[in-house]
């Protein structure tokens, strides 16, 4: 799938993210994720202007690996937006669990009316 890199995301999109761990000094594991964007968290102003060449916001994504659970990520994270068919991504948040539709309804709406249309 094509990764668009934007500056910034908004909630509901699907996003490719790496993440490297640090498991111990100097190795690190990387992980590759698809994900939805579910929270969009704007820094503090003092982390704005100290660290003005820095982004702005964090991003709570919810990944399937995980359940639909979440991990915090930053553009930097962040590879790019994805567009899968909508068929992918019905299927990806329907097997999230069943905590996160009541949680996130409106990311899940949106999609439901996008496939009626």
């Amino acid at each position: 799938m094509k990764c668009e890199r934007k500056d910034e995301y908004n909630i509901g999109e699907f996003v490719k993210i790496t993440r490297e761990i640090e498991i111990k000094p100097h190795a690190y594991n990387v992980y590759n994720y698809i994900g939805v964007i579910v929270k969009k968290n704007l820094k503090n102003i003092a982390e704005r202007t100290i660290y003005w060449f820095k982004e702005d916001y964090n991003y709570l994504i919810s990944i399937p690996e995980y359940g639909g659970d979440y991990i915090w990520c930053d553009e930097d994270t962040i590879n790019g937006e994805i567009k899968p068919p909508l068929e992918y991504k019905l299927h990806m948040i329907s097997n999230f669990g069943d905590w996160w539709y009541p949680e996130h309804k409106s990311v899940y709406q949106k999609l439901l009316i996008e496939a009626l249309r």
